[in-house]
């Protein structure tokens, strides 16, 4: 997810995740106890890694091929206006910030299907785990249930806010960062955030050492990419994700051999946008999903992060 510490207001919730409630569920006692003793598992899967395509690609993600959006045909308006929706696509919008020539993806997905229909497919795994977990229990066994199922559960319970404030919990554990961002994304007001890129680079060795493999490949000026594995450090990879465009810009008087001198100046620019890919793999799709939705419903909104500093080269080695 995102990113940083500008605008940012954080009224932090710690809400736990709602109660589960199946109607005609002969197992809906068996469900809320299994959910008391799972919540744990549960809140600490539901987000595991917050950011989105980049150059990451997945299946689902418009930016798998990155065309240029179609007109739409008439067939696909007539389904909106007799409100069978849309499919997932981007939403139109100003033109893309761009850094040099690295242009960040922007996707703005909309959710594959009604949220609903959603919740029925997260309910089905979530009531064949709570099935495997009575069971066990019936016969002096405790219940293992896997991480993806667990998350379905809280998933299945209730609406897509109820998702995103249980998901605030494991993101509170990833670090203060990280959840001032995710707020900003549940506040709804989509205004920028600040990167402190200085910050960043003096708290993970993992992203100095990208851009020094960067600097490596000689001039003056690069862009590279951060992947969430570069930081080593859980706050800032759930605060900010994958960071598409990293630029790197040797200050005057910087001269053909500005490496061999740690105080050369060195001016670091990022630029990367803050949203949710529900076709992601993994335990924290329907996590994903949910923040979709919620963006569908205008209860939260996507937001572009962005920063720069000046550190010396020195700083950059260490």
């Amino acid at each position: 997810m995102h990113r940083e510490d500008d605008q940012v207001r954080t009224s932090v919730v710690r809400a736990g995740s709602p109660p589960v409630r199946s109607a005609g569920n002969a197992h809906t006692p068996a469900l809320i106890a299994l959910q008391q003793a799972a919540g744990n598992q549960a809140v600490s899967s539901l987000m595991p890694a917050v950011q989105r395509c980049g150059g990451e690609v997945h299946p689902g993600c418009s930016c798998a091929d990155e065309k240029q959006d179609k007109p739409e045909d008439p067939a696909m308006l007539q389904r909106k206006q007799h409100g069978h929706g849309a499919p997932a696509g981007r939403h139109p919008g100003p033109p893309r910030p761009a850094l040099g020539a690295c242009h960040p993806v922007q996707d703005d997905l909309r959710p594959t299907a009604p949220w609903n229909d959603l919740q029925r497919g997260y309910r089905s795994r979530c009531e064949s785990t709570v099935g495997s977990a009575v069971n066990d229990v019936l016969h002096g066994r405790v219940p293992h249930p896997d991480a993806r199922s667990t998350v379905d559960c809280a998933c299945a319970a209730g609406p897509p806010r109820a998702v995103a404030i249980a998901a605030m919990a494991r993101v509170l554990a990833a670090g203060p960062l990280a959840a001032r961002l995710f707020w900003h994304f549940l506040d709804g007001s989509g205004t920028d955030v600040a990167i402190d890129v200085a910050d960043m680079i003096s708290r993970s060795a993992g992203v100095r050492e990208k851009i020094r493999r960067s600097i490596a490949h000689g001039g003056l000026a690069g862009t590279t990419r951060l992947e969430q594995s570069d930081y080593g450090d859980s706050d800032l990879q759930f605060a900010y994700g994958a960071i598409d465009c990293v630029q790197w810009i040797a200050q005057p008087p910087a001269g053909r051999h500005w490496r061999s001198d740690a105080r050369t100046r060195v001016e670091v620019k990022m630029l990367d946008y803050y949203e949710f890919h529900p076709a992601r793999p993994g335990v924290s799709q329907c996590a994903h999903a949910a923040c979709v939705e919620l963006v569908a419903r205008g209860e939260a909104k996507n937001f572009w992060t962005r920063g720069d500093a000046v550190v010396t080269w020195g700083q950059l080695r260490v």
